[in-house]
Parts: structure tokens; sequence; C-alpha cells
């Protein structure tokens, strides 16, 4: 990561430089930016390491994913949008903080009355999120929970396998813990072991991914009648430790989740409510597929910068956004918001969500360039990445389904969609369109609600 300190014509602004201590180190950085961007800046790229050793730094880069923790002045912190203001001292996380990190924990109040519920569940995935739920569940057919907490208590996991068939067997609700790429295979090998009466929860789900698992179980052969329920995204954010032990590090307090058929809502949340309380129940799968802004901020500002990408050149994602590609963002929006009009959707406008979660106010383009905790995200070095790979296929091509069904025109849709497809090439995977799902575009909103509701 580099900067200009200096330039023939215009003055560089004198820095307001502040030093902390990272593995022993002086490391200096900008007052007002994130521990990340002057890490970077240092020479320090690196944040973590996975289990095989491999290097890991910035991730998602806006707080969501956990990739880039580390021990701030003792505490856990995501340097991506934690500044550098005020820390002394930052440190690599290892396997000897865990004791004292969950010793920080809440306990269970032993005086309140303590409520029996079980539910045997099976995880399938065991990925750092499937393995946070694994720890939270670690006692499949026997959940323990304590009065007034947020902090359950839960015995030891059953078993672990390889076999599907075994672990789905018999358990009432099964948790699909996978990226979006996954589900359809997963839904396939599933399909002959799945039982009247079982509960799936993809999470999460991109797009009309209900649908697409729905039909990858038809098309396998599926006759038992199940609910099938899924979330917008991940409860938690975790990471794995080593083999059986996870860190999780966050946990979001509410994230939405829907049911098909709608009328099973109540089965589903009496099942999984003690255990996941922080699900809300909305009636409207097709919810889940519209409020995604990763839509709206990834593939078209992505593709705008193919120039910078591909010449090596680095630069900050989001603050070195240009009005051009807020432009396109926004138009992006516009389609977006109209297609919800026609689903019976209401949400707000990306630059209302951006507004809403972080704090800021003004126009998109101002909020964006001047958002501090966007400050040292880098973007890609190549076009092979999540932003096309899987946001156009999945998402964005979920509200092309949407809009050819509910006669609306997205032309900047799928502009992005062709462009993206023509310049990451074979690469992209068909994804959600009409001839994925099988979907008739002759079909009418109301019986595309009912398909996807029940």
């Amino acid at each position: 990561m580099y900067k200009i300190e200096k330039h023939p014509i215009l003055d560089i602004p004198q820095e307001d430089l502040v030093e902390f201590k990272y593995e022993g180190q002086t490391v200096r950085g900008q007052r007002g930016k994130t521990i990340a961007a002057a890490l970077h800046q240092a020479g320090f790229p690196i944040h973590s390491h996975s289990l095989k050793g491999r290097n890991r730094s910035l991730e998602c880069g806006i707080g969501k994913c956990g990739a880039c923790e580390m021990l701030v002045d003792g505490k856990i912190r995501r340097i991506c949008i934690t500044l550098v203001d005020g820390v002394k001292e930052v440190r690599q996380l290892d396997n000897s903080q865990l004791p004292t990190l969950n010793s920080q924990l809440p306990t269970p109040n032993s005086q309140l009355p303590t409520k029996i519920y079980k539910t045997t569940v099976a995880i399938i995935g065991a990925g750092p999120a499937g393995l946070a739920c694994r720890e939270k569940l670690n006692e499949l057919g026997g959940v323990e929970i304590y009065g007034n907490t947020d902090y359950p208590g839960f015995g030891k996991i059953e078993f672990a396998t390889t076999d599907i068939q075994k672990a789905i067997s018999g358990t009432e609700v099964i948790l699909v813990i996978l990226p979006e790429i996954y589900h359809i295979s997963i839904a396939k090998q599933m399909a002959s072991s799945l039982a009247d009466g079982q509960i799936v929860v993809l999470n999460p789900v991109t797009g009309l991914g209900v649908v697409a698992f729905r039909k990858a179980l038809s098309d396998a052969g599926c006759k038992a009648d199940i609910t099938l329920a899924a979330t917008c995204t991940l409860l938690f954010a975790a990471r794995i430790q080593e083999t059986g032990r996870v860190m999780v590090s966050g946990q979001k307090e509410e994230i939405s989740i829907a049911v098909t058929p709608t009328s099973r809502a109540a089965q589903v949340e009496a099942a999984i409510y003690p255990v996941m309380k922080q699900h809300r129940f909305i009636d409207n799968q097709l919810q889940l597929a519209l409020d995604n802004m990763n839509l709206v901020f990834h593939p078209g500002p992505t593709l705008l910068y193919t120039s910078e990408i591909e010449k090596g050149r680095r630069f900050e994602y989001y603050n070195d956004m240009v009005p051009s590609q807020i432009k396109l963002m926004e138009a992006i929006d516009k389609e977006r918001l109209e297609i919800c009009k026609a689903y019976h959707v209401e949400l707000p406008s990306a630059a209302e969500t951006f507004a809403y979660e972080y704090g800021y106010s003004g126009d998109l383009y101002e909020m964006l360039k001047n958002a501090d905790c966007y400050h040292g995200i880098m973007g890609p070095n190549t076009l092979q990445i999540r932003y096309l790979l899987e946001d156009i296929p999945f998402g964005l091509r979920s509200l092309q389904v949407l809009a050819r069904i509910a006669k609306i025109k997205t032309p900047l849709i799928d502009a992005v969609c062709a462009f993206g497809e023509t310049l990451v090439g074979e690469n992209m995977a068909e994804g959600y369109t009409l001839h994925a799902l099988d979907l008739d575009e002759n079909m009418s909103v109301d019986e595309l609600l009912a398909l996807c509701n029940g």
C-alpha cells in the first residue's frame, strides 16, 4: 500500500500521526484512519493465519466477516473499522487468548429457573459459521436453556460425520451453513434422506436461492413433506482456531428469516427460537432476495474499476469511487426498488440503508467518500472475485428473473450482468436464471409469490 508524499504542483496536507506497537514494533498511522490502513502502509498486510498456515489479510473490509480480527489493547477488534486514535498495542490472536476472552462472557444466572428444550439438530457445513453453531448446539438432541440470558449453555456434540444420511436421519432441524454455490449440490445429496416433518434452514440465502433449492430437491426425487426456511445473513462472526475449536467474536442481535410454506412459520419458530432467538420472522421470501446491498455496492463499481485492477494499481474500494460509479449504483438501486414495489416489498434505498447502518448523512457519494469505517478497504487485484462471481449469477440474475416476470425493464442490471459475464468468462456460474429455475416468464407476480411463500 502506498500514497503520494510529494507532488510537484499540489500541496499535500500535513498528517496528524499517532504511534502504536504492533508485535513489539512501532507503527505510525494517520489519526482518523483505521488500524488496517496503518499496518498495510507500514508493510504488515497479514493479520492472521489459517489452520494450514496460510496468510490471511483483509476480506470483506466492512467489519462483517471477522477475517481481520486482532487483539487491540487486550480486546478483540476488527481492524478494518477500528481507528488508530488512542490505540497503544496491536497483536495477532493466538489460542492462548481464548480462555481469557471466553471468561469475559456473561455466565448463566443459576438463581433463575431453568427450562429444558429438546430439539435434534444437524448442521451441514463445517466452516467457521457452521462450527460456531455446532458449538452453540453441541449436543444434538438435548439443548439446555438458562432463563433471561443471551448466552445459553449447551452440552457436547453427539457426533460429526461425512455421511449425510447418518447426519440428518431422525433430526428435526437441519441447518445448511454453506456458501450459495454449494446449495444445489447439497440439496441433491440430501434429497433421498429427508423425511416428512423435517425443517431445513438455509443459512443464508442469496436471491432466489429458496426456489433453486426446492427445485434441486424435486429434481433429485425428494418426496418428503419438509418445511424450508432461509435467513438473510449469518448469525455469527466466527473463526476456526484449531480443529474442533471456534472463537465466536460477534453475534448479530437480529436477522430476518422466512419460511416456506408461510403457514408453518409457527412450527419453525417453536423448533429453533429457544436456541436461536435472534431470528425475526417475515412473511415474504422475496424480501430476503431484494434486501441485499451487495448487489448495489459490488458488481457495477468493480467493473468500472477494471482498468485500475488490470494495471495492478492499488486503490481504496469505497473511498476512491468517482461520481460516475455512484450514478451506476443509484441507477441499479432504482431498478431494485421498482422490483420491490411489484412484489409488495417495502425496503429503503441503498443510501438510506447506508445512512441508517453507519450513522452518516448526505448523498451516497459524500457518505462513501467520507466514511471512516471504509478507510483502508483496498480494491481487488483481479476480476475473479466474489463481487462478480457470486453477486452477479446468484444476486443480480435473481433480480433479472423477478423483473421479467413483473414486466419491468432493468437495462442497467442487464448491462452489468452481460459486462461481467464477458470479462469473467467461463468461471461465472449460470446462477439463478429463468432456465435454471425452470420458471415461465409469463407467470404472474402472484403466482411467483405463491411459489416462493407457499
